[in-house]
């Protein structure tokens, strides 16, 4: 009705939708809303006099909150990704040598989840930021990155029946809808449920967000998760007796950048996700050597990509729109490529289920290091090519961009650590 009435064709409504989309994940990308919002932030955490409970509190404090580690220390190596020409600070920074503390679960007693984002209070009204996201930055800037002032505001309303839970663990959280960060972020916190569970004989019940993904809920699927397992999250406040808490597999690597996933945690999902795979001969349709289109996405796209796979297609390679495959057949595909071409993006995380994989990842004006320190914990070669985006582009994290065709078949075809006989370039 409101389309005829306004006259605008269903094609037009529909780029009308996705530009205002773009527009928002530019403000969220530039920060805006943080922004706006510290100055709320300051004077709620004043006034009801909030408090911060980080990771090193929780570990501190262990006796008070159960605390139950589990696995051992990772050391991880980062070596010098392959390039054409000087790796960036952004990058070479990370060279070096990392080791990750062991995994632990805690119990928070009488905790309450408020909020859209699930965002946990102890029972002093304390913000437990191990329910927000990885610690990033410093725990003073923590507060107005991690919990939105909404969130703050209705903790302190009347509760209103309140749904009540004897023990529980959310999954539940700012970036759970981006698929990168749900493997990384969600489900590699599994294994520290599954621990405590092996542990106590006791299984939480696992919130999970009120409209889940068709991925989301397959993913929990191949982990042994049904929707009987699972407790949607009511958008708004749920007091927990016992409220689990697995570490987020995340090492700070320095105090206001990127943190980096574990491995070891990574391994834990992809073994127990190519384990539970319905039998198939799917594999033998695709190519190994792989070419991770973005077309589809928001940002982020390649704008040569037919003139790029006319060259790559001789090589072997063969262009997929992850967006147009399943979970399962994402697996199957990267556990058999021996090469992906990919530009940045969060398709790259399926590099998880690869056995032996050389990665080529492009990049527009703006770089991130998240899969090259993913690429290279997993043991896997790692190069990179920076594009260009258009004088036009605008936007910062999600421009599209420009390859540079010879420059990619030359790192491709370079004697460097990325080319070598058995690599498969």
């Amino acid at each position: 009705m409101l389309l005829k009435k306004f006259k605008v064709s269903p094609t037009s409504w529909l780029r009308v939708k996705k530009l205002l989309k773009q527009f928002r994940r530019e403000l969220y990308r530039r920060n805006i809303k943080v922004k706006q919002r510290k100055p709320i932030l300051w004077i709620v955490k004043k006034v009801f006099d909030i408090e911060i409970i980080t990771r090193n509190k929780l570990v501190d404090d262990g006796d008070k909150y159960c605390l139950r580690s589990f696995g051992s220390k990772e050391l991880v190596s980062i070596n010098k990704p392959i390039t054409l020409g000087e790796v960036p600070h952004g990058m070479k920074k990370y060279i070096n040598d990392f080791t990750f503390e062991p995994p632990f679960v805690v119990e928070v007693a009488n905790a309450e989840l408020v909020g859209p984002k699930a965002v946990g209070f102890d029972e002093t009204g304390d913000v437990i930021l191990e329910t927000t996201i990885p610690q990033y930055y410093l725990s003073k800037y923590c507060l107005e990155r991690s919990v939105s002032s909404r969130t703050l505001a209705h903790k302190q309303l009347p509760e209103l029946r309140v749904t009540k839970l004897d023990i529980a663990c959310s999954l539940v959280y700012k970036w759970e809808g981006n698929y990168w960060h749900w493997i990384v972020d969600c489900l590699t916190r599994l294994e520290g449920i599954e621990y405590y569970y092996k542990q106590t004989g006791v299984k939480p019940c696992l919130i999970i967000n009120s409209n889940p993904t068709s991925w989301q809920l397959e993913f929990l699927d191949l982990l042994g998760y049904n929707t009987n397992d699972c407790l949607r999250w009511n958008g708004s406040r749920m007091q927990v007796k016992q409220l689990v808490v697995p570490s987020f597999r995340r090492l700070v690597v320095n105090k206001n950048l990127h943190s980096f996933v574990s491995p070891q945690a990574c391994r834990w999902v992809s073994q127990r996700i190519l384990s539970n795979l319905p039998s198939s001969e799917d594999n033998n349709s695709f190519s190994k050597n792989i070419f991770v289109s973005r077309r589809k996405a928001l940002g982020r796209r390649i704008i040569n990509e037919d003139k790029i796979m006319e060259a790559l297609s001789p090589l072997g390679f063969t262009a997929y729109v992850l967006e147009d495959m399943s979970v399962t057949e994402q697996a199957r595909l990267f556990s058999q490529a021996r090469i992906a071409i990919a530009p940045h993006g969060a398709g790259l995380a399926n590099m998880i289920f690869a056995q032996n994989l050389s990665v080529i990842e492009l990049f527009g004006s703006f770089m991130q290091p998240c899969y090259f320190l993913l690429a290279q914990g997993l043991g896997f070669k790692y190069g990179f090519l920076k594009g260009q985006s258009p004088r036009t582009e605008v936007r910062w994290q999600d421009g599209d961009m420009l390859v540079n065709i010879d420059e990619l078949l030359k790192l491709l075809t370079s004697s460097s650590p990325a080319h070598s006989q058995d690599s498969g370039f």
